[in-house]
């Protein structure tokens, strides 16, 4: 499904995404388990495919298991995964210093 829904987003937006895919990182951070929020990891993907599609560069933080981390590698260029979203890794400062880091490489 997420494949659909990426082609179809990519469709009708390619022209204006590509007013922006040139130097801009598109970043989303979405965490999952098998029980709860796989359905936001699932639109993530898309969100991140459809923007790759069109030229841009996307990753995607989160807290997930290995598969869907691996899933999740379907869309994004990186997948910069976070052991637990409640520990130190997962606090916005440390995060922000990650995404620095995207734009110095």
């Amino acid at each position: 499904m997420s494949d659909r829904i990426s082609r179809g987003l990519t469709a009708r937006w390619s022209r204006r995404l590509s007013e922006f895919t040139d130097d801009t990182l598109f970043l989303l951070r979405a965490d999952a388990n098998h029980e709860i929020g796989s359905g936001h990891l699932m639109r993530a993907i898309a969100l991140g495919s459809a923007w790759r599609r069109a030229g841009g560069k996307s990753v995607l933080i989160s807290s997930c298991s290995d598969d869907l981390a691996r899933r999740a590698m379907s869309g994004f260029d990186k997948v910069h995964r976070l052991a637990d979203p409640d520990s130190a890794a997962g606090d916005p400062g440390n995060i922000l210093h990650y995404v620095k880091s995207l734009m110095t490489e």
